[in-house]
């Protein structure tokens, strides 16, 4: 897996540079993303989530609501609430998610958004159907349906 104290090193100082040059907010909001992603895989998840928080709030100040990286900040809020046993907030978070609609019902990332809020919806014991599957069945009339909703029922 590498060296992660390595890699977390690079990252703070990479933090670092770019406060002292006031470099581009984007490249913050990639540090903290990366930085979050690196304590999650060294098991440390709190810490994983302040770093997701601070890329979040900076992509939405950015880029709004409705932007890409703004729902990759959502998803992985969404994954590591997940990982936290709080099935709930994941469930919200990526409900919230799901519900940008930036790419089309076809599109790969809003089928990951459909698995990811099925998926917890499954672990929360509500209804799989009434939640997911019947939306996405009428609208299917007009699209394809998303195949790996299917794996999980």
């Amino acid at each position: 897996m590498g060296d992660l104290k390595k890699s977390e090193e690079h990252l703070v100082e990479a933090l670092k540079k770019f406060e002292m040059n006031q470099l581009n907010k984007e490249d913050f909001a990639t540090t903290f993303n990366n930085l979050g992603y690196l304590y999650v895989n060294m098991g440390n998840l709190p810490k994983a989530e302040v770093f997701y928080l601070k890329s979040l709030k900076t992509r939405l100040d950015l880029f709004g609501e409705k932007h890409s990286l703004t729902a990759t900040s959502y998803n992985n809020l969404g994954y590591l609430s997940d990982n936290m046993g709080n099935l709930q907030k994941a469930e919200e978070i990526y409900l919230k998610s799901s519900r940008l609609d930036l790419f089309g019902e076809k599109h790969s990332d809003t089928a990951t958004s459909y698995t990811n809020l099925g998926r917890e919806i499954c672990r929360n014991q509500k209804s799989f159907i009434s939640k997911i599957l019947k939306p996405i069945w009428i609208s299917s009339e007009k699209s394809i349906l998303i195949p790996s909703l299917h794996a999980i029922i």
